[in-house]
């Protein structure tokens, strides 16, 4: 009897791709290009570069984990193209103005395709047998 109750694991097990310097190394090395660039010391761009890099990295990671619907295909084409367009700013041509507009245009239709389509989960379709 104790073997089986020994067994039960209440927390799932984090998987690889779930690991802290996955989720926030991104983050800490655009902050710290934000903040060489308000200093305005060198390397600023190419900090904030490979900060875009992991992130869209991440994004590429998230997304081909499980199988997606077509609006959140969009929706991360979307995401891409505008971490794209980032990376090549800041890496290594400054882009105009109606670029960006562009890109941020193609990533709104993303963001308002996927806002659309997604449905949220009721909680009555997660777990019907839960409810005694």
């Amino acid at each position: 009897m104790e073997d089986v109750l020994d067994q039960w694991k209440e927390t799932p097990e984090k998987q690889w791709y779930e690991h802290w310097t996955l989720v926030y190394l991104p983050v800490i090395f655009i902050i710290i290009g934000v903040l060489f660039n308000i200093q305005h010391w060198p390397f600023a761009s190419g900090i904030m570069a490979i900060g875009l890099f992991l992130a869209m990295l991440k994004s590429f990671i998230y997304f081909f984990v499980k199988k997606r619907p077509p609006h959140e295909w969009v929706y991360f084409l979307a995401r891409i193209t505008l971490f794209v367009v980032l990376l090549i700013n800041f890496g290594f041509i400054q882009l105009s103005s109606s670029t960006f507009m562009v890109i941020l245009s193609i990533y709104a239709v993303g963001v308002v395709v996927h806002l659309i389509k997604s449905k949220p989960k009721r909680r009555e379709e997660e777990n019907p047998e839960d409810d005694y």
